[in-house]
């Protein structure tokens, strides 16, 4: 049986996010040097995945502790908005009962 601190991570979203950074890490440097056009696909292939889980992390995944979630996606690969604030806007919107009913 597994204690509660352990029950509640989610390893399969901490080996998405592992593997997310890698393949960035990977496109931006080995396959670039290879091939151009080829790494900007595959980065941008790594921001989309990274995107998706930052949102995951937004909504209490994969750990139920926030700062350490927060910790997990701090290195931002989009490098367009900063984490906090896409967390408070994003929150924000589920609180509007216009955009988030089906």
């Amino acid at each position: 049986m597994q204690s509660k601190a352990t029950a509640r991570i989610e390893w399969p979203t901490i080996a998405v996010l592992a593997g997310t950074y890698f393949v960035w890490a990977a496109s931006t440097t080995l396959v670039a040097a290879w091939s151009l056009p080829i790494a900007i696909f595959v980065t941008a292939f790594a921001i989309a995945q990274y995107s998706s889980v930052t949102h995951e992390v937004i909504h209490g995944h994969p750990t139920s502790n926030k700062w350490v979630n927060a910790a997990m996606v701090f290195p931002a690969l989009g490098l367009i908005y900063p984490f906090a604030r896409f967390r408070d806007t994003h929150l924000a919107h589920h609180l509007d009962c216009e955009l988030t009913d089906p």
